[in-house]
């Protein structure tokens, strides 16, 4: 199915992805702010997953 197919790169993605976002939280982000960067770039990740599993609920229909 779509979870199947679609898995393996989404993993990919975020394999690339997250350590970088770690890397700039740790590196460059205030002490202060950390909790809060790393809130609002998962709540963008979780947009991007909603919208890829769109993508291909729109497509099945």
């Amino acid at each position: 199915g779509k979870i199947r197919k679609d898995y393996p790169s989404v993993q990919l993605t975020s394999w690339r992805f997250w350590p970088i976002v770690g890397w700039i939280n740790y590196q460059y982000m205030p002490l202060q702010l950390r909790v809060l960067f790393h809130s609002f770039i998962a709540s963008c990740w979780a947009v991007f997953l909603n919208l890829k599993a769109q993508s291909g609920a729109a497509k099945e229909a």
